[in-house]
This record gives C-alpha cells, sequence and structure tokens, in this order.
C-alpha cells in the first residue's frame, strides 16, 4: 500500500480524503475545502479563475473527478452557509435571537432548493 502524504500539513493522508493535481500533488481534501471557505468570507468567487480547487504546489487545475463525494458533500455544506452570511449579513456563530435565526434559516433553505438539496421540513 502506497502512502502520501499532505504538501500543507505534511500529514499521511488517507486514501478516501486524498487529492492529487494533475503535476501529481498530493494534498487533503479539508485544505481545499478551508480555502473555499476563505474565498467565500472574503466576499470572492471560489470557483473560476483562482479557483478553490487549484494545486497549491503548482496552481494547476484539479478536476471535480479528483475529489470524493464526501468533498462535495461537505462543498455543498459551505456554499449554502457562507451565502446564506452574505444574505443575512450574519454567520450563525453570531445570531443573536428568534429572529435572526429563522431569517437565517429561511436563507439556508432557498440555498439549499437552489443547490438541489432535498428539503427535511
Amino acid at each position: 500500500m502506497t502512502t502520501h502524504s499532505c504538501h500543507v500539513c505534511m500529514e499521511i493522508i488517507d486514501e478516501s480524503k486524498l487529492v492529487c493535481c494533475p503535476n501529481g500533488h498530493h494534498c487533503c481534501q479539508k485544505h481545499h475545502l478551508e480555502r473555499i471557505r476563505a474565498i467565500y468570507q472574503e466576499g470572492r468567487e471560489a470557483f473560476g479563475s483562482g479557483s478553490g480547487q487549484t494545486c497549491f504546489m503548482c496552481r494547476g487545475e484539479i478536476p471535480d473527478s479528483s475529489f470524493s463525494k464526501g468533498y462535495f458533500k461537505n462543498l455543498m455544506l459551505i456554499q449554502a452557509v457562507e451565502f446564506s452570511t452574505l444574505l443575512t449579513g450574519k454567520d450563525m456563530a453570531h445570531v443573536n435571537n428568534r429572529d435572526e435565526l429563522n431569517g437565517f434559516l429561511e436563507n439556508f433553505k432557498v440555498m439549499a432548493t437552489a443547490c438541489g438539496c432535498q428539503s427535511t421540513s
């Protein structure tokens, strides 16, 4: 069994959480998710030019097929939370009362619908 270490954190990467760019550089998928979250929190677009799915070493574009289903589930959650935060101006960690929470959840439902997620209510 071959093991790979992450170029960002230098840890050994579990095979299910490994992403490899076309040039052979290995990284943990969590670093790409953290990068995408940071890009959204700066109010920028995370995809397109300077995508969150580029290699940290060579900046090569990493195709969707290199990422796991778990990555995309986490990505959808990040997008729903960050887009809702942009719409409301508050993130869930700073919700102060029931009205703010209801507004946040309503925006979350709108984003979930837009992403094609099923409603649980």
